[in-house]
């Protein structure tokens, strides 16, 4: 390592900036760590949020929005993640159960950068606000210190070998720091460009890409010896050995330049694992991972998939042909393989033969819509993942899974009252199934250009209210529920509805237009709207008796309204409007639901947050918190004591409503 320590290693100044992760809103530094102490736990024995008395789905491997980074711990059993959901969790990697979570950051639209120390007792964590700080957190307590400086776009976090140092690479420049004291040690100024390869040799010796794209310890200004052919340009960022031998460059071409830093010579160059074709634009590597040993190199192209192969070359092993993994880490044997996909879930598999190590119950998205049966003993819930999922609703057992052919909108659900049915509106057509066997019991075809966008069943069971939209317009019609023809039978909807804005009458439909609540007749010409909200309306519901309506928009304001004319009733909450955010704000409204005695309501809002209101005094009671994400649909049960919830961090969960009665 002797020559490492006397300079670096001259090559392309692709390998500073090349692309930095992003970073979020901060929270409280040194934010909580989770999870707390609970009541229950799920059927995979994992703890439930208090409140909670069942999961519809898993948690394992999951974060509700796209992961920015994930290792193995030194000993192969610990992974840790980082995602733009603003939190650091670490995962048991053989089974996948959640270990501890890092509340850093609101959840937005960019992560930060995370690693465990050697001993497994610390994790640091970078860049998770514009302005972030350092956090070094205990595992054990979960609490943290936040150490001097501020480290938006942090790209890299590394501990060193002896775990007394810490090393940010960050906008524009590497910081080290003593971990003992916190003090900062170094700061080495990038020229505002990100370095993306940074390491600490066995020796303790800081490896790190300089402004003028050399590679050495950053604090020495002698050179070493160039890099023997590298590539003009690179088609993704470099992979760094753990031990600081090798380094692995991706060229444009999918080839793989294999470089031994001890002399800085070429070693050799390994082909794509799938040669890019003639209309292949913009071949490039998603993830890139070495093996501990570096013997072993795991690559996700946009091309083949996900590969593995012997880093002294051989056959590439196809482990899946997704294009979609985002990043890559292989465990210290290099035996077993984790990646991240485009929608926050970590996947394992075994590297020998491919096998999926992952295979958990639930949704792998976000949840678009759910259904319950009028005798409240099935749930039926459709996700991103175009599968539709029908659960016990007592004990959150998995009983049917449905393919859909792919789903550009939310599909339409409906259960009957026995759940004997399950109404299916989709793309193209509507089909009524069997939940029990996934059988089509029958169905009626739709114009390609339509979207079954909703099913709501008459108390009587003789009709269906069906809505099918397409491009700037929606019919909606009443079928005959054993035939699918038109009927002129429209029948009372009793509670089907309320909770997506039409009345129990069926005859009315309420939704936001902007700012306001619009108000029409189905099958009629008469409209209204009623001003008031100072942000769009997102969600509208009416009481089970059809006489109130109220309407949340994305600031988060409830208004409760009139049914027969708009008189507003009452202004429940105001919105958040100064809160300065890129998009809906955390109070944003998602979802409304009133319980069958109309004396209470609950609103599932964009942080994962569900408060209980009382109608009469218009007081908001106990909140519900448990979900990471939207909570896009809400469904008391039939007698009111329980409460579900669909959210978009792909799980279902069930209340107890007592948990939230009082203010």
């Amino acid at each position: 390592m002797r020559a490492r320590r006397a300079g670096a290693l001259t090559f392309v100044a692709a390998l500073v900036g090349c692309g930095a992760r992003g970073v979020a809103t901060p929270a409280e530094p040194g934010a909580q760590a989770t999870p707390p102490t609970a009541e229950a736990a799920d059927l995979a024995h994992e703890e439930l949020p208090a409140g909670a008395r069942v999961r519809f789905g898993s948690i394992r491997l999951h974060h509700a929005a796209a992961l920015s980074d994930l290792a193995y711990s030194d000993d192969g059993t610990t992974l840790v993640s980082a995602s733009r959901d603003g939190t650091v969790r670490l995962w048991a990697a053989e089974s996948g159960k959640l270990l501890r979570r890092f509340q850093l950051a609101d959840r937005e639209d960019y992560g930060g950068a995370a690693a465990l120390s050697r001993d497994g007792r610390s994790v640091a964590a970078a860049g998770f606000a514009l302005r972030g700080e350092l956090v070094l957190l205990d595992v054990a307590s979960g609490k943290g210190r936040t150490l001097p400086g501020h480290f938006g776009l942090a790209s890299i976090v590394r501990f060193a070998p002896d775990g007394r140092r810490l090393a940010v690479a960050s906008s524009g420049a590497i910081d080290v720091f003593d971990t003992t004291s916190g003090a900062a040690l170094h700061h080495f100024d990038y020229g505002g460009l990100t370095p993306n390869v940074l390491g600490f040799a066995p020796d303790g010796t800081l490896l790190a890409a300089r402004l003028d794209g050399s590679l050495g310890d950053p604090g020495l200004d002698d050179r070493g010896v160039t890099l023997e052919s590298p590539p003009e340009r690179l088609s993704a960022h470099p992979v760094l050995a753990a031990d600081a031998s090798r380094m692995v460059l991706p060229d444009m071409g999918l080839r793989l330049h294999v470089y031994d830093l001890a002399t800085g010579r070429r070693h050799h160059v390994l082909e794509p694992a799938v040669a890019p074709g003639a209309g292949e634009s913009y071949p490039s590597y998603a993830g890139l991972a070495l093996a501990r040993d570096a013997e072993r190199l795991a690559s996700a192209d946009n091309v083949g998939g996900v590969f593995v192969r012997d880093l002294a070359g051989g056959a590439p092993r196809r482990i899946d042909p997704d294009r979609y993994v985002q990043l890559l880490a292989l465990s210290p044997d290099g035996d077993a393989l984790a990646g991240a996909d485009l929608y926050g879930n970590i996947e394992l598999w075994r590297v020998a033969d491919g096998a999926r190590l992952d295979d958990f119950p639930g949704h792998r998205r976000e949840l678009r819509t759910m259904a319950l049966s009028g005798d409240g003993r099935l749930l039926a819930t459709a996700g991103a993942d175009d599968r539709v999922l029908v659960w016990d609703a007592e004990s959150g057992a998995l009983r049917r899974a449905l393919s859909l052919p792919e789903q550009i909108y939310a599909p339409a659900l409906a259960l009957s009252r026995d759940g004997g049915e399950l109404w299916l509106g989709r793309r193209g057509a509507l089909d009524v199934v069997d939940p029990r066997t996934g059988a089509t019991l029958r169905s009626a075809p739709f114009d390609a250009e339509d979207h079954v966008s909703s099913v709501y069943l008459a108390d009587d069971g003789a009709s269906a209210l069906v809505t099918a939209a397409r491009a700037f317009s929606a019919s909606t019609r009443w079928l005959d529920a054993r035939t699918l023809a038109p009927t002129d039978h429209a029948g009372s909807l009793g509670r089907a509805a309320t909770d997506h804005g039409v009345a129990p009458d069926g005859r009315r439909a309420a939704g936001g237009q902007g700012p306001r609540v619009a108000i029409e007749a189905l099958g009629g010409h008469d409209a209204d709207a009623w001003d008031g909200h100072g942000a769009d309306v997102s969600a509208v519901a009416f009481s089970p008796d059809g006489a109130l309506v109220v309407s949340g928009d994305r600031d988060g304001e409830l208004r409760l309204w009139r049914s027969d004319g708009g008189r507003l009733v009452a202004r429940l909450a105001a919105g958040d409007r100064e809160r300065s955010v890129r998009s809906w704000p955390a109070a944003g409204i998602e979802s409304l639901g009133f319980a069958p005695d109309g004396r209470r309501f609950a609103t599932g809002r964009r942080d994962g947050t569900i408060q209980l209101w009382d109608v009469a005094t218009g007081t908001a009671l106990g909140a519900l918190r448990g979900h990471d994400a939207d909570v896009v649909a809400l469904a008391f049960a039939p007698n009111g004591s329980a409460l579900y919830s669909a959210s978009a961090d792909g799980t279902a969960l069930r209340w107890e409503v007592s948990a939230a009665a009082e203010p």
